[in-house]
This record gives C-alpha cells, sequence and structure tokens, in this order.
C-alpha cells in the first residue's frame, strides 16, 4: 500500500475478512480458498487508486494486490448496482475514468465502488462465456450513484471481426480528449457497443473513459503509456474473443510559467501582495498569506476554502469605487484540488447592485486540471462591466462541495 498506513483492506467473497496495513504499508491475508474476490482499501480522509481490485484465486500463492493512497478533503461518493439474468455471482465489474478499479459480484449480483470522489466515469461487467447490458457512463457529482444494473446472457457464437488503432492518437494532460477507438467492424448483428476488458488487461488513462459508441473521451491527468483492450458486443450479446489491444500514449502538460505583469495592469492581488483593502467573501475562509498552493508567482497565493457549498471570493475595490474605464479586461489564476471543478465571476457596482452577467471563468481558458494553475482572461464587455465604476467582484464556487479547496492568484484588470 504505497502512501498510508493503517489503513483497512476488506476482503469479500467466499471468504470475507479485514488486514490492516502496517507501517510500511504491507498487508495480508492467510487460507483464501479458490474463488474471485473483492479488495477493497478504506481509510478516513483518503482516496485509493485503485479503488478496488477483482481478484481471482486460482491457487495457493494468489499475487499481489497494490493500491496507492492519497489524502482528500474533499467528500466521497460511491456506485453501486446488480447483475441479473444468466450469470449473477462472480461477475467482474471494472471501473474507468476519474478513477480505475474492478469489483465482483456477490452472490446475489451486488457490487460497489466506495470512496470516489467527484467525476465522470464508465462501468462495464464481464464474465467468460456471458455477454451483458452496455457499459454505463456515469457522472457523480454530490450523490451516491446507484441502480447501475446489469443483465446477463449466455453468450451465442458468432464471427465478430474489428479492428482497432493502435496507438491512438496521443494525448496531453490537461487537454480534452476524443478519438475513435475503433477502425472498422464486421459480423454479428448490428448495432454493436464498446467497452474495455478487465482491469488486468489494461486501463486507459485515469481521466478518461471509452463510451459504448467507441469514442475515448475526457481529460487524462497523468502522463505516461497506457494499454488496454476494446471489447465489441452486437446487439445478440455476442462478445469478441479474445478483444482487441490499443494504446495511447499522453505527454506531459506544457511547462507552467509565470506571467509578467502587464504593462497597465492594475492589480487586485500579485505577487503576493492584496492591493484592495477590504474582503466581503461568503461562506468560505481566506488565507492571503497561504503558500501550499505553489504561487504562480510572489511568496504567497490566495487559499480559498468552503465552510458550505456554494461560497466564493469577494474582494472590495480601492475606494469602494474603482474605475474600470482604463481597462478592457480582468485576468486571474486559478488552481483546484478537485476534479470538475466549476466557478463563476460576475460583479457589483457601487451602491451594492449587482450587475452584469454570470461568467464560467473557463470559457476563456483551459480546462481546469486537479493541481494546476491556470490563466483566465475575460473581457469586461462580455461580463457586462465594461466602463462601470466597480465595487466589488466575485469568484464563486459552483461544484457543490462543502469542503472545497482551491488556489487564487495573479488578478487584476488589464488594459
Amino acid at each position: 500500500m504505497s502512501g498510508a498506513s493503517g489503513v483497512t483492506v476488506q476482503l469479500t467473497g467466499a471468504t470475507i475478512d479485514l488486514a490492516t496495513t502496517n507501517a510500511s504499508g504491507a498487508y495480508s491475508f492467510s487460507g483464501v480458498t479458490t474463488g474471485v474476490y473483492t479488495l477493497a482499501p478504506m481509510l478516513t480522509g483518503y482516496v485509493f487508486t485503485p479503488s478496488s481490485l477483482a481478484k481471482r484465486v486460482m491457487s495457493a500463492s494468489p499475487g499481489t494486490a497494490n493500491f496507492a493512497a492519497s489524502a482528500t478533503t474533499a467528500p466521497t461518493y460511491s456506485i453501486t448496482g446488480t447483475v441479473s439474468g444468466a450469470a449473477a455471482a462472480g461477475v467482474v465489474i471494472t471501473l474507468n475514468g476519474a478513477n480505475v478499479g474492478s469489483a465482483a459480484t456477490d452472490q446475489s449480483g451486488g457490487y460497489g465502488f466506495f470512496g470516489l470522489t467527484s467525476g465522470t466515469y464508465s462501468v462495464s461487467a464481464s464474465l467468460s462465456s456471458f455477454s451483458f447490458s452496455p457499459a454505463e457512463v456515469i457522472t457523480i457529482g454530490a450523490a451516491n450513484a446507484t441502480s447501475n444494473d446489469f443483465t446477463s446472457t449466455q453468450t451465442p457464437s458468432g464471427t465478430i471481426t474489428f479492428v482497432v488503432p493502435n496507438p491512438l492518437p496521443q494525448a496531453t494532460v490537461g487537454v480534452a480528449y476524443s478519438n475513435s477507438v475503433i477502425t472498422s467492424i464486421a459480423g454479428g448483428t448490428a448495432p454493436y457497443h464498446y467497452q474495455t476488458d478487465t482491469q488486468s488487461n489494461g486501463t486507459p488513462p485515469v481521466g478518461m473513459v471509452l463510451n459504448p459508441n467507441g469514442t475515448l473521451t475526457g481529460t487524462p491527468s497523468q502522463a505516461g503509456q497506457y494499454a488496454f483492450n476494446v471489447c465489441a458486443v452486437d446487439a445478440a450479446g455476442e462478445t469478441t474473443t479474445p478483444c482487441e489491444a490499443t494504446s495511447i500514449t499522453v505527454a506531459a502538460a506544457p511547462a507552467q510559467t509565470t506571467p509578467p505583469p502587464a504593462s497597465g495592469t492594475s492589480w487586485v492581488y500579485y505577487n503576493g501582495t492584496y492591493d484592495w483593502p477590504l474582503d466581503y467573501s461568503f461562506d468560505v475562509n481566506v488565507d492571503y498569506a497561504d503558500t501550499s498552493g505553489a504561487p504562480l508567482s510572489g511568496p504567497h497565493d490566495i487559499k480559498v476554502t468552503l465552510t458550505s457549498a456554494w461560497g466564493g471570493w469577494l474582494p472590495v475595490a480601492q475606494n469602494w469605487d474603482f474605475n474600470s474605464a482604463p481597462y478592457t479586461k480582468l485576468t486571474f489564476a486559478l488552481k483546484p484540488t478537485v476534479a470538475n471543478q466549476k466557478w463563476d465571476v460576475y460583479f457589483v457596482r457601487v451602491g451594492d447592485v449587482p450587475v452584469g452577467i454570470y461568467i464560467d471563468p473557463t470559457q476563456y481558458g483551459p480546462a481546469p486540471v486537479v493541481g494546476q494553475w491556470a490563466t483566465y482572461t475575460i473581457p469586461l464587455s462580455v461580463l457586462g462591466v465594461q466602463g462601470d465604476p466597480i465595487y466589488k467582484f466575485c469568484i464563486h464556487d459552483e461544484t457543490g462541495l462543502g469542503s472545497n479547496t482551491w488556489y487564487v492568484d495573479n488578478v487584476g484588470f488589464a488594459p
């Protein structure tokens, strides 16, 4: 177990047992009989990759099952469901997307993935000689995802043949990606749907899912080489055997550079200095002397920690009457700590009257990537405040996570 000691690992299957990792992160189970099991690590304040692992024990030496632990303050959720039909128990459910994992169904066909952060996931079912209803793509926002069920049928014999590109076009960390993994398909009975093979045969990059239409989409979060299998299922339930192999390279994101001060910019916050004197933030705690966010410039950044959902950072202009006439743009840098972070920006003019338009800042910069700074520059005309005297403005959290934390730096009005 990489990342934490004192982790409880639960073993479920023909035998149910618990183990705790030692100071080195090691754990073990003894006397496990043959069968299909699920290993799931649990520790409050941590998420695990993979979230769980299905393990088929065929001998006295079943091998290892390793996990990496990462501390988090974000809420966690679950994905659960049931498999019914010709096969129910011992079906392997595979998880891809914002995290990866696998789980074996119990005697009633039930399965679950737990300790998941918000994000987009796919779940698919597999068992030799059986086919299952299509993989499901699930987006977790602020609630558990339940009733993600599959129906199984005996696999008919057939002659599906299909070709996948290998390798796929390169992806880049932090950049949205979309590409078909199907070159051609023949045989069987159309229409077809597609899913990944079991996790033991590889997974797409974390942050990406294979959709049932055969398109690999998402925003990868870690550079590297990834190999996985693609399986095709036809309308009659025939599944390709074996599934076809493909691979993808994820390149590292371009190195971040500190933007130089723009000539003529009036800074709200830059280089560790807070130039506006007041703060009307709501439902958040704001730390202007923070260093944990790895400041984009200067010694400090602003750390914003929500005390309830929908809080916002709301600075107040000098003299409560900032003349925006010489400026055309609002610029700022943000760094999220959770996937699928959402914000909006709006203004309040002198007299405490809301003015302008609520804008999603990510329309004016890159998609948010956990742990990375991104700069957003929004025209004041788009925000509806060109030339207005400004009383205050707000960067407002729209993710809906009550304990969310994010960072702000280099905030200013540019010519």
